[in-house]
């Protein structure tokens, strides 16, 4: 059974990285972690997004 669910707080915020994009919201709680790469052949070969 699950158990019971956690609103997640707005306002979410976006903090982007070096290599990456978290979504998180007012508790600081991770709601994402979005990983991107610039450099094509490493973007292919990682399954990355581009920024």
């Amino acid at each position: 059974m699950p158990g019971p669910t956690k609103p997640f707080l707005q306002p979410w915020t976006l903090v982007e990285h070096d290599e990456s994009f978290a979504v998180v919201d007012a508790s600081n709680t991770a709601l994402a972690l979005i990983h991107f790469e610039e450099e094509p052949g490493r973007r292919s070969s990682m399954r990355r997004l581009s920024r």
